[in-house]
């Protein structure tokens, strides 16, 4: 007689997400160089950060190496997280993207700083579980350092790449003058922290704190 099957759970959209990750993985990260990955992993030894946040550093810095190459291949790939609206403008802004990166030449990795990681861990903390959205640090314990340059994200942060993805192609109706972008870009700025957190009003809250060389 046939056995009758055992029900199967979908997978959820994170672990879409992630397993969409990893077959990029697959087919780009051998056109850097184990060198060239090994340097963008530069937070990779840290403890006190989880795998996305590890994932923000590694991405980020892949496309620092080679701006390029990162344009033609997960940038190009990427097109919106699973089960979200990609936002205001996002296919205009994702090839004025691509078109910006492949004029880039490479800039500084970003290395991991602690104070800036506690500045990211505060608001990312505070702030999630008080439903703030943007940068406004109103009724947190968290000081807001005028030196330093901020971009806030607020969705189900599944992957490290999503977060980077988001913030270079910022998409959205009050982001016209791609601000997240630029902070990305800037040559200027080597550290950063960064600290993804549960929110009130969204899944997550990322936040992630920059700061040039002193």
């Amino acid at each position: 007689a046939c056995q009758p099957s055992e029900p199967t759970t979908p997978p959820t959209n994170e672990e879409i997400d992630r397993a969409k990750l990893k077959a990029m993985d697959e087919t780009f990260a051998s056109q850097w160089t184990s060198d060239e990955r090994a340097a963008a992993a530069s937070a990779a030894g840290l403890k006190y950060l989880n795998e996305v946040e590890k994932e923000v550093f590694y991405y980020l810095n892949l496309m620092r190496t080679n701006p390029p190459l990162f344009a033609r291949t997960y940038a190009a790939e990427y097109n919106g997280d699973t089960g979200w609206v990609k936002g205001y403008a996002f296919d205009e802004r994702k090839e004025s993207l691509l078109k910006e990166l492949e004029a880039l030449d490479a800039m500084p990795l970003l290395m991991p700083d602690d104070e800036l990681y506690d500045s990211a861990d505060c608001f990312a903390t505070q702030g999630g579980a008080l439903g703030n959205t943007g940068h406004d640090r109103t009724g947190t314990t968290c000081e807001a350092d005028p030196a330093m340059a901020e971009c806030c994200d607020f969705g189900n942060c599944a992957t490290g790449l999503a977060v980077v993805m988001h913030f270079l192609i910022d998409a959205g109706e009050s982001n016209a003058r791609l601000g997240h972008r630029r902070i990305m870009l800037d040559k200027r700025l080597c550290r950063m922290g960064v600290a993804i957190r549960d929110h009130a009003k969204f899944p997550k809250m990322a936040v992630l704190d920059f700061k040039g060389g002193e």
